[in-house]
């Protein structure tokens, strides 16, 4: 999404490839668009984020257990299942997401199935947003949403940052 609408640009927001790989996407953004510069380097969530996102409680198990108890009884192992692939979505979300603020770009990535890349330039940011749940604050990290100037707005968001970036 490219923003403008501030001094003498002109309002404009696009989304570009949406179904491209992300290898294609980033060779063919300096070529659309020369003013961004995509660093590779970005910085994993620290190490501790990953249990955080393990211990999390997960609302859609304890209501879909409670369900599946009260109507298949006998399907009772389908619980055990639905844990593992929640348990395993969290893995790869952990090792999927990555930031970098330190440069005149604030870059993210997060997901897990479909990865969402959003890069946009520190000047195009019209609020921030950092929440922390207590278990984030025992453990020094925090939740970040940016959200950008353009029409439509779009926001981004990762958790479990470092609190100190």
């Amino acid at each position: 999404i490219c923003a403008g609408a501030n001094g003498d640009e002109k309002i404009e927001s696009n989304i570009l490839f949406p179904f491209v790989a992300g290898e294609r996407a980033i060779q063919l953004l300096p070529e659309l668009l020369p003013d961004f510069t995509i660093t590779n380097e970005m910085k994993p969530l620290p190490k501790i984020a990953i249990w955080v996102k393990l211990i999390r409680p997960s609302y859609f198990w304890i209501i879909g257990t409670a369900a599946l108890l009260y109507f298949w009884p006998d399907k009772w192992y389908f619980s055990i299942g639905l844990l593992v692939l929640i348990t395993v979505l969290r893995i790869l979300e952990y090792f999927n997401s990555a930031y970098l603020l330190s440069s005149p770009f604030i870059q993210l990535r997060t997901g897990t199935f479909s990865t969402e890349f959003f890069i946009t330039k520190k000047s195009k940011i019209e609020q921030v947003i950092v929440s922390e749940s207590w278990l984030q604050r025992k453990a020094g990290l925090a939740t970040v949403k940016i959200i950008s100037r353009g029409t439509p707005m779009h926001e981004a968001e990762i958790r479990d940052l470092p609190k100190k970036e």
